[in-house]
């Protein structure tokens, strides 16, 4: 999501911990993510190659598939915002 607002990420540690590159005004960042309509396709164009759920044999799948089974195993939009809601910005 810090992504598709042009948040450069540097770099995620062992616990997920975040550097961010560049001097975004972040409490704006997180204020439009809340309230922007989510669809867990508007993610897909700003997933790294390295972040894509990959399987044994997804490679052989059709990329509407692949994408599908992203979706399903690695984005989950309605706990990131009850995670940002639970937080005062």
């Amino acid at each position: 999501m810090l992504s598709s607002f042009g948040v450069d990420i540097d770099s995620v540690d062992g616990f997920g911990r975040i550097t961010i590159e560049g001097s975004k005004d972040l409490i704006k960042v997180l204020q439009q993510i809340e309230l922007k309509e989510w669809k867990p396709e508007d993610l897909l164009p700003y997933t790294k190659e390295g972040e894509y759920y990959a399987s044994k044999y997804s490679i052989y799948l059709l990329k509407e598939l692949q994408d599908g089974i992203h979706i399903a195993h690695e984005i989950n939009i309605s706990a990131t915002l009850d995670y940002l809601n639970s937080f005062e910005f």
